[in-house]
């Protein structure tokens, strides 16, 4: 099941990272970034900085007037999460989450 935002709020949309070699522990040092697209592939964040606990990323997603392009319309999003990594650059993508207006 997708997350599900309620329009006008702030919250985090968790990405947990499973690293196929079990060579990383953590994502410090990676610098997770995220970006947001609406279904018509606008982009509601662009390389936002995430936070980062062991391999889970923290994306926090302002669904608010406040938000710069201002309240979210309902519709399903998709979110790309970004590395810097010395060997590769993984881009997991796409998740997906849902805002509903209240």
């Amino acid at each position: 099941m997708a997350t599900v935002f309620v329009q006008g709020t702030k919250e985090y949309a968790i990405i947990d990272v499973t690293d196929k070699k079990s060579n990383l522990t953590t994502l410090d040092g990676t610098n997770p970034r995220f970006t947001v697209y609406d279904p018509t592939n606008v982009k509601w964040y662009d390389e936002e900085p995430a936070q980062n606990i062991g391999l889970t990323a923290y994306c926090l997603i302002d669904t608010s007037a406040a938000h710069p392009m201002g309240l979210w319309p309902a519709a399903e999003y998709r979110i790309d999460v970004t590395f810097d990594t010395p060997a590769e650059v993984p881009i997991l993508a796409p998740g997906r989450f849902s805002v509903v207006v209240p």
